[in-house]
């Protein structure tokens, strides 16, 4: 994977980033709307600062396959490994 990452250093990450808006503990199974009850506008700060952090730029269509913390580990991996996720 490119820039010496792991996936699970990547979700290691985005959990760190996703704690932020939540609080409590949770599970990287935990689905963002239905068990953290994230509201859009957090989940596109996420995103971004996400995005920023790891100097890629995903398609927004994207981000509907994303309900997790593991789907987003996949999809910046994902990014990472090939430039930009389509």
């Amino acid at each position: 994977m490119a820039q010496g990452i792991t996936k699970s250093e990547l979700a290691a990450v985005i959990h760190d980033e996703v704690a932020k808006y939540v609080d409590r503990e949770f599970g990287d199974g935990e689905g963002f709307v239905s068990d953290l009850e994230l509201a859009s506008d957090d989940l596109s700060a996420i995103a971004l600062t996400l995005e920023k952090r790891f100097n890629v730029k995903i398609e927004r269509r994207r981000y509907r396959e994303v309900s997790n913390v593991d789907d987003y580990a996949d999809l910046f991996a994902e990014a990472l490994g090939g430039g930009e996720a389509r």
